[in-house]
């Protein structure tokens, strides 16, 4: 029987420490992302040194959709993900946020300090990417670096 590495076991954006499958632009450069094209092992995806700098990009590129007029989960949703997922997408996180907020549903308007109802909507985006649960210490972290 042949073993498999741990490391390969995991998916993707658990692997580059981006549980949202944020897209690698070599002219961005987040606060704790992997930038030398030496050690990078993704070109297509960001790489993120630990776990918190994934989270945290994932929360600053939410809340910037939120100030750009991406203010509903269903909006950002459409911003975030191709068009042939998208309802599966929009309907697997509204629901997810929905369970947590009864009164909060896709159509919503979300400000850019919600931050529980984005927290909501990073943990479902995370299992919805890359089956990664993010913890609310985890979440709690990455939100102290904004």
């Amino acid at each position: 029987m042949k073993l498999m590495k741990t490391k390969n076991m995991k998916m993707r954006g658990q692997r580059n420490n981006n549980p949202l499958n944020i897209k690698y632009v070599p002219m961005t450069h987040w606060v704790g992302e992997v930038h030398d094209e030496l050690l990078k092992f993704d070109k297509t995806f960001a790489e993120f040194k630990e776990m918190k700098y994934g989270i945290r990009a994932a929360i600053k590129l939410i809340r910037n959709y939120i100030r750009s007029g991406y203010n509903t989960i269903d909006r950002i949703i459409s911003r975030w993900c191709p068009d042939q997922t998208q309802y599966t997408y929009r309907k697997f996180v509204g629901d997810h946020v929905k369970t947590v907020f009864p009164n909060v549903d896709r159509w919503t308007v979300i400000r850019r300090d919600d931050k529980d109802i984005i927290r909501a909507m990073v943990k479902a985006m995370a299992v919805m990417e890359c089956q990664y649960r993010i913890d609310d210490d985890e979440f709690d972290e990455a939100w102290e670096l904004l």
